[in-house]
C-alpha cells in the first residue's frame, strides 16, 4: 500500500493506512492479530485507536519507536 499513486504503476490500495484499514471490515480473529508499524506517530495513533475498536489487544500493537 502507498499513500499516493500518481506517477506510478501501482494498482493496489492507496491512501493513509489508518483510513484503508478502517474501510476493510474483515479482521477474522482480532484477539490473535498483531500489528507492527513503522512510520509516523500520527499513523501509529490512528491504527492503535482502530485496533482497540475492533478488539485487537493493545499489547499486540507495536511500533519502531
Amino acid at each position: 500500500m502507498i499513500s499516493k499513486s500518481e506517477g506510478t504503476s501501482w494498482d493496489g490500495a492507496t491512501g493513509y493506512v489508518q483510513d484503508v484499514c478502517k474501510a476493510a471490515d474483515d479482521i477474522e480473529s482480532p484477539k490473535s492479530t498483531a500489528i507492527l508499524l513503522c512510520g509516523m506517530k500520527g499513523m501509529f495513533e490512528g491504527i492503535k485507536e482502530l485496533a482497540a475498536e475492533v478488539g485487537i489487544p493493545e499489547d499486540k500493537v507495536m511500533s519502531n519507536f
